[in-house]
């Protein structure tokens, strides 16, 4: 009897991490669409960054920005 009850106590657990997967797949899958068109498109694109402390960055930047 415990050992049903264990295999149903962890069920949400893994379905938790079975969504996880999912979900960095799915980014994944989205990241790999973007820069496929990034390649493709003519100029860069790119990804500005401010904070609010001044300092800012390019998180992101398509191949093309070593053209520049």
């Amino acid at each position: 009897m415990g050992y049903k009850f264990n295999r149903v106590f962890k069920l949400p657990q893994k379905i938790a991490k079975l969504l996880k997967r999912k979900e960095v797949i799915r980014q994944k899958e989205e990241l790999d669409r973007l820069l496929k068109i990034a390649g493709q498109l003519p100029g860069v694109i790119y990804q500005y960054r401010l904070y609010p402390d001044g300092s800012s960055c390019f998180p992101f930047a398509s191949d093309a920005i070593k053209d520049i």
